[in-house]
């Protein structure tokens, strides 16, 4: 078991499949979190060889979020057309 960000931290792999024809990244190498099993580094090599890392390094976890945070407030040019 690895350490990144003073976490301890397991890693997993996927690869594309050989048989598809288009893809965005070829290969996703994913850390997460040992404890609650939470992304904390994505590394994306994509098609073109380029790899991009995200690190997420402030995770907060089961933090309370007020409901009016998911309110939304659209405008009078917004049809909803279910529900």
């Amino acid at each position: 078991m690895a350490a990144l960000l003073s976490r301890r931290v397991v890693c997993t792999t996927a690869s594309y499949c050989s048989k598809c024809t288009e893809f965005y990244c070829k290969e996703i190498e994913l850390w997460l979190d040992a404890e609650h099993f939470v992304p904390v580094l994505r590394a994306c090599l994509e098609a073109n060889e380029s790899v991009i890392i995200f690190i997420l390094s402030e995770l907060e976890i089961n933090v309370k979020i007020d409901a009016s945070v998911f309110d939304v407030k659209l405008t009078s040019d917004v049809e909803r057309i279910q529900g």
